[in-house]
């Protein structure tokens, strides 16, 4: 993929609405918007397939038309939500701003993002229900949407350390970074330090690309500076 947000716009835009057909793409919307609604009230567990097509409006084998289990149609729901999203990190294509800023800056969107997000901050929760979703998935689709997010953050890995890291490397610490960020938003750990997700956020970006030794004291908790001291 191409460092570029037009690309990564279309590139979601492609997932979610895979046809150009008006009426298609709206009804996919539909069921996708009706879905999400769902989720984020229910939950993923409590949530059917026909809950979604009552909601929507729509029989449950046009959902079924286009989405081969729940599970899909929670990804799905999920990237709509990103693409309307997306112009959060419109800022880090900024071509003044350097590679390492561009770098902590998207960790620290992607860790705050995950908490803003009606969607993502539901199943974020710690409530395992992610597990669920993950033994439903198809593998494909996972395939698919993990090589997504790993190639853009391989550019901006790439970027980064100079273009210095042979491919098979980059790759490995795009995937490294990937399930860092994972573990980080469905970990339950920002609400037990006592610090406000934007604060988290940065400290982990500021860590993770600076290293442990950097000590950016503004983002600390005061009881994390009470406890160095």
């Amino acid at each position: 993929m191409t460092f570029n947000y037009n690309e990564i716009q279309r590139v979601l835009e492609s997932f979610v609405r895979p046809t150009a057909e008006l009426k298609q793409a709206q009804k996919r919307e539909r069921i996708l918007n009706a879905a999400t609604n769902l989720f984020v009230i229910h939950g993923y567990r409590k949530t059917s397939v026909d809950d979604v097509a009552y909601a929507a409006g729509v029989a449950k084998g046009t959902v079924y038309l286009y989405y081969n289990n729940k599970a899909e149609l929670l990804f799905h729901a999920i990237a709509l939500e990103k693409l309307r999203y997306l112009s959060a990190f419109k800022p880090l294509f900024d071509p003044s701003m350097s590679a390492l800023d561009r770098l902590r800056g998207f960790i620290s969107l992607a860790i705050t993002w995950t908490h803003k997000l009606p969607l993502l901050a539901k199943f974020s929760s710690g409530d395992h229900e992610l597990e669920h979703v993950l033994l439903e998935v198809d593998s494909h689709l996972l395939e698919q949407v993990n090589e997504m997010q790993v190639s853009f953050i391989t550019h901006l890995i790439d970027d980064a350390t100079e273009r210095t890291l042979a491919p098979p490397a980059l790759h490995q610490r795009a995937a490294a970074l990937l399930d860092l960020l994972f573990a980080l938003v469905t970990g339950g750990r920002m609400t037990q330090i006592g610090m406000t997700p934007e604060a988290y956020a940065q400290l982990m970006a500021d860590v993770l690309v600076q290293g442990i030794a950097y000590q950016p004291h503004e983002v600390m908790a005061p009881q994390l500076l009470d406890q160095r001291s």
